[in-house]
């Protein structure tokens, strides 16, 4: 019997391609697991299906019962999606109140979770209601911070949504420029990504931009492609609104034979979708307008505002009083024409002052989040030259970094001999400048070697091979690290810089010399606390490779029993490939048994 994870991986797919058989036999197999768990996310997988025939209202339905076995079963994170779904559904039904408010409450529980991940697509679907119900500087806060986030975290599939998203509150403000960037970004991911049904969905929107532009070859062409992969993909409703723009399309283009054979076709494809049939009764308008049949026409935009109403459309609605007006202009009908003019003028006014006011807004909510990028720009470099890349990457996500378990690394200790009395034989600013000529060195040895550097303590540094990405060749990586230090800092010459007075004391000092300690073994590694962030390790490999060090010689690297077993082991594998050096085998000589504080007599070896 497979697990809730394993059908719910197929459910995607099924849900991608609108296989309406394979999601009803997937919700079949759920509820057969027969858990609470189980037949809430059956009735969850079910509302797709009916998502995806347009039955909104049995989709809302086991959305329901989905919802009250998550809440009365205490499974917090079912609760966030069934609540997310709901708000998806009502927001297809064009009830934006109830999808905000279901949405609002799957992003106050996935931020009261720590799901990062569904928190900001929660995020992004709240910005489209916003660009839906016309409150363009909400929508474009809540959209800029999901695209940052999904950018920092390399989630590309939810990054093309946020930016489909985004493109279409650029539209709605009438910068088309604006609206085709971030479209033709999305679809270059979807398309990276295979995703058709998503890729097709930004093709459509894609015809809409060049609609507006007035290049009406290109943007039937873009709608041909879009309606043409739905309907191999099954996907009825997508189809339908690209459709509706189609006929729009042909008919101002003169096409009424093609018009009006889709529009028959098309009459058939809303499945209760308001804003589908509010679309149909424009274009059934638009038609008989072109045909000369006004009455019909009038008839046609009556439905059609009344729809329009219900659900707040309030862009189509001005749309639709001005069509009204024109037409009552054309039959000679004062009444009728002074009533539409006047809600015309009306309704364009406050939208307009609406506009200004929104504009504004969205002007400083612009300058505001510009401002917010600059500072966690600055965050982010601070952050990418405290942490390893790796790390930091996964911090910016959200990710907890507090204790990655690695079972195989080479841990590298280097100390610095007889620096106490170099350091008091020397001026106090030169001190500084001395350690960072010496762990300079240490950072480029390291970094060339792929070891990480973890953190200096005093005149000690620390580094690590194998994390925070296993190395199968941790071993020789850090001896050959430790290697070069000790050439390297052997033959470093002290300089310092003529604005720090007198240096002639490094004339004195001569070769600087340290000690290395290596040894292997698993560690912890990760970041613990809120400030001052640094990655660390811990373990008993990391005490070993300190004692290595602090029991060794100036000039010499001591090395473990294990470390020594481990590089054997990984240059006879390397000798065997014809990858290792032919000396390999002779850089390590038994030193012999020594006394280890903490941990008795250890066998340990000199690497040279």
């Amino acid at each position: 019997m497979r697990t809730i994870e394993e059908i719910l991986a197929d459910v995607h797919t099924a849900d991608t391609n609108s296989d309406l058989h394979a999601i009803e036999v997937l919700a079949l197999e759920l509820h057969a697991l027969d858990t609470n768990e189980s037949r809430a996310t059956a009735y969850r997988v079910q509302s797709l299906g009916h998502q995806h025939t347009g039955d909104h209202a049995a989709a809302l339905e086991v959305l329901e019962r989905s919802l009250q076995i998550s809440q009365e079963g205490g499974y917090q994170s079912l609760v966030a999606v069934a609540y997310g779904s709901l708000g998806s559904v009502y927001e297809r039904m064009g009830d934006y109140a109830a999808a905000l408010e279901n949405y609002q409450r799957a992003l106050y529980l996935c931020e009261e979770l720590g799901d990062h991940v569904n928190a900001t697509v929660t995020s992004s679907n709240i910005g489209l209601v916003y660009v839906n119900t016309g409150n363009y500087p909400a929508a474009l806060e809540h959209l800029q911070r999901s695209v940052q986030a999904h950018t920092a975290s390399g989630r590309r599939q939810q990054l093309a949504s946020s930016l489909d998203i985004t493109a279409g509150l650029y539209y709605y403000t009438g910068d088309y420029n604006a609206a085709l960037e971030y479209c033709e970004r999305a679809l270059q991911i979807l398309e990276e990504l295979g995703d058709r049904e998503r890729a097709a969905k930004v093709i459509g929107n894609i015809g809409l931009i060049h609609r507006k532009t007035d290049n009406s070859s290109l943007a039937l062409e873009y709608f041909q492609r879009a309606v043409a992969t739905h309907h191999e993909l099954g996907s009825r409703h997508s189809a339908a609104i690209v459709v509706g723009n189609i006929i729009e399309l042909l008919i101002g283009m003169g096409k009424l034979d093609e018009a009006s054979e889709l529009l028959g076709q098309h009459e058939a494809m809303h499945d209760g979708d308001r804003s589908l049939r509010v679309k149909y009764h424009q274009n059934k308008a638009l038609l008989a307008e072109a045909g000369s049949d006004l009455d019909q026409a009038v008839e046609q935009l009556n439905t059609a505002l009344e729809l329009a109403q219900e659900i707040g459309l309030r862009a189509e609605v001005v749309l639709i009083h001005q069509a009204l007006r024109d037409l009552a202009q054309r039959r000679n009908d004062l009444p009728g024409y002074v009533h539409h003019n006047t809600e015309y003028l009306r309704i364009t006014e406050e939208i307009r002052g609406k506009e200004a006011t929104q504009k504004m807004a969205m002007m400083e909510a612009e300058r505001r989040m510009e401002a917010e990028r600059r500072e966690r720009e600055k965050e982010r470099a601070l952050l990418y030259g405290a942490l390893p890349q790796s790390v930091a990457t996964r911090l910016l996500a959200g990710e907890d970094v507090s204790g990655d378990h690695f079972d195989e690394v080479s841990v590298l200790f280097l100390d610095i001999a007889g620096f106490t009395s170099i350091s008091d034989r020397i001026p106090a600013g030169h001190v500084v400048h001395l350690l960072k000529a010496i762990f300079r060195v240490c950072d480029d040895v390291c970094r060339a070697h792929g070891l990480t550097k973890i953190k200096t303590i005093g005149d000690s540094y620390l580094a690590v091979a194998g994390v925070p990405e296993p190395l199968a060749d941790h071993a020789p990586r850090a001896a050959q690290a430790a290697i070069e230090l000790l050439q390297k800092l052997n033959a470093l010459e002290l300089t310092m810089d003529p604005a720090l007075g007198d240096s002639s004391w490094t004339q004195e000092v001569g070769e600087i010399h340290v000690r290395i300690g290596l040894h292997c073994g698993p560690i912890v590694a990760g970041i613990v606390g809120d400030e001052r962030l640094q990655y660390d390790v811990w373990g008993d490999t990391v005490n070993v490779a300190s004692r290595m060090e602090s029991t060794g010689e100036p000039g010499r690297i001591q090395v473990s029993s294990a470390f020594a077993e481990q590089l054997r082991l990984l240059l006879a594998v390397a000798e065997k490939e014809g990858t290792a050096n032919s000396n390999s085998q002779q850089q390590l000589r038994e030193r012999g048994a020594i006394e280890v504080k903490g941990k008795g007599t250890m066998k340990t070896f000199w690497l040279s």
